[in-house]
C-alpha cells in the first residue's frame, strides 16, 4: 500500500509543464487533440487538493469493508458474465446432443434399410448344413437329392447356383462340414424346399448316400449377417425357457413367447423392444386382419424350427 502511495504522490507532484508533454490518444487524428478524461485527471493531481484525495483513497483501501464491496462488485460483474458464457455453451450442447440423437436415428433407419434390401435379395437363397464335404462334388446334384427325399422335385434347372461356403481351413469335411448356399431360380421352388424341411428325418431311413446321414441334415433361409446374429441372440433365449419357439421365414424372424404371443423381428430395436417387453414394433404396410391371419397361417405350416 506504501508503494502505491508513493508512485500517486509522485504523478501528482509533476510539473505541469512536464504533464503536458505527455500524450493522449487523439479521438480525431490531432495529436494536441486528448481524451478529456485524461486532462481532467491530470488536472485533478495537479490542483492543491490532490495530495488529500490520493491520502483519502489509501486510507479507504485499507478499509477491509471497502475492499470486500469493491470485490463483491467485482465478482458480481465476471460472475454475470460468466454465467451468461455458461449458459450459452450450455444450450450449444444439448443442440449438439440432440443433433447427434437425430444423427444416428437416421443412420440406424438408413443400416436397417439396407439391411432389409439386402435380405430381400437373399429371398431365392438357403443354406444347407450337415452334408458331408468330397472331393469332386457336386452340390447341385447333392441339392436336387435332397430335394426327392423330402419331397420337392426340382432338377437342375431349378438352381441358378449352388457351393460351399466357408473358408476350408475352419472346417472339417468330415466332422464339420462346410455348410452349401443354393440360389433359386423362382422364390416358389425355395419356398417349397424350406416349407418340406420336416422331412429332413425321413433321410436317415432312406437309400440315401452316406454323405446325408452322417450328420443332422438343417435346412435355413439365408439370412445377412445381422439377422443371423438376431436369429441366433432369439434362439439362445428360447433354450433359456424365456421364450417358447422361433422360426424363420423370408428373412423374417418369428417368436412365439411364453404367453402365445407372437412377434416379427428385423432388426436389433425390434429384439431390444421385446427383450423389454415394450411395444413392439410390427409391420405397419399391411391392415391388422390381414397381418394376423398371416401369423396364424405361418403357425400352421411346417416351417424350419430353429429352437433346439
Amino acid at each position: 500500500m506504501e508503494i502505491l502511495r508513493k508512485r500517486l504522490l509522485s504523478v501528482s507532484s509533476s510539473s505541469p509543464e512536464k504533464i503536458k508533454k505527455s500524450k493522449g490518444v487523439s479521438l480525431s487524428g490531432d495529436p494536441d487533440t486528448v481524451f478529456a478524461e485524461e486532462d481532467t485527471m491530470d488536472s485533478t493531481m495537479t490542483q492543491p487538493g490532490g495530495k488529500n484525495f490520493i491520502d483519502q483513497m489509501i486510507i479507504a483501501m485499507q478499509d477491509e469493508r471497502v475492499v470486500k464491496t469493491m470485490a463483491i462488485a467485482v465478482a458480481d460483474l465476471v460472475g454475470s458474465k460468466l454465467k451468461e458464457h455458461i449458459r450459452c455453451l450450455e444450450n450449444r450442447v444439448v443442440q449438439l446432443e440432440n443433433e447427434v440423437k437425430e444423427k444416428n436415428s437416421e443412420m440406424t433407419h438408413i443400416y436397417d434399410r439396407l439391411d432389409e434390401l439386402e435380405q430381400y435379395g437373399r429371398r431365392e437363397g438357403i443354406r444347407i448344413s450337415g452334408v458331408v464335404e468330397t472331393e469332386g462334388e457336386s452340390t447341385d446334384d447333392l441339392v436336387v437329392t435332397i430335394g426327392q427325399h423330402i419331397g420337392v422335385k426340382i432338377s437342375k434347372n431349378d438352381l441358378n447356383r449352388s457351393h460351399r461356403v466357408g473358408h476350408p481351413e475352419k472346417y472339417n469335411a468330415t466332422q464339420n462340414p462346410r455348410p452349401i448356399i443354393v440360389r433359386f431360380k423362382g422364390y416358389y421352388t425355395k419356398r417349397d424346399f424350406v416349407k418340406n424341411a420336416s422331412n429332413l428325418q425321413a433321410i436317415k431311413q432312406s437309400n440315401a448316400t452316406d454323405v446325408l446321414k452322417k450328420h443332422p441334415l438343417s435346412i435355413n433361409d439365408d439370412l445377412t449377417k445381422t439377422r443371423a446374429e438376431l436369429a441366433y441372440k432369439v434362439r439362445k433365449m428360447c433354450r433359456e425357457k424365456k421364450f417358447d419357439k422361433t422360426w424363420v421365414r423370408d428373412g423374417i424372424i418369428f417368436v412365439k413367447t411364453a404367453t402365445g404371443r407372437v412377434v416379427l423381428i428385423k432388426s436389433q430395436s425390434e429384439f431390444q423392444s421385446l427383450v423389454e417387453d415394450t411395444s413392439l414394433k410390427l409391420t405397419t404396410s399391411r391392415e391388422p386382419n390381414q397381418h394376423s391371419a398371416e401369423i396364424n397361417q405361418s403357425i400352421n405350416e411346417s416351417f424350419v424350427d430353429l429352437s433346439p
